[in-house]
């Protein structure tokens, strides 16, 4: 995967002060020439969790951010559900290759069942495509992660 042979930066907290701290440590992973290109990847949970920060005046603290990513420090964002929970990756995409050499696997059914509706007894056919993509990097250095952090705002207990 993209993150394989890369060791996790490690996080400095949960507070606002530590996502910042987290975000440069992660800038100086990187060489100095590359640092102006890099983008920040996470999930849409930890990307809405760094949106409701608020400050005490209820402000938000970093405005660039919502569910669907923005910008962090001045860092684009992405979000996927594809990044693991409490992962946020740095990257320069344009030296990361996408290798999809394999082809696409299609399969076609009318016997399955799917969501407890069996597509023969509704005339249905269902199609199954899988298309297997792997990930090469230009150089070493490319790409680096904090795992395991938590952003935002605590939970509160409900008031009874």
């Amino acid at each position: 995967g993209l993150l394989n042979g890369v060791t996790p930066v490690v996080t400095s907290g949960t507070d606002p002060e530590d996502l910042v701290s987290d975000i440069k440590g992660l800038r100086n992973e990187f060489p100095r020439e590359l640092q102006g290109r890099i983008e920040l990847l996470m999930g849409p949970d930890m990307a809405a969790d760094i949106a409701a920060i608020r400050t005490e005046l209820n402000v938000q603290v970093f405005p660039g951010m919502s569910v669907n990513g923005g910008t962090l420090e001045g860092f684009p964002v992405t979000t996927s559900t594809g990044v693991p929970k409490g992962t946020m990756i740095a990257l320069i995409p344009q030296e990361v290759y996408a290798i999809a050499d394999s082809g696409v696997e299609i399969a076609v059914s009318r016997d399955a069942t799917i969501d407890g509706t069996s597509l023969f007894e509704q005339a249905l056919i269902g199609v199954r495509a899988i298309r297997s993509v792997n990930w090469a990097l230009r150089r070493p250095g490319v790409v680096q992660y904090i795992a395991s952090a938590e952003y935002g705002p605590a939970a509160s207990p409900t008031a009874s």
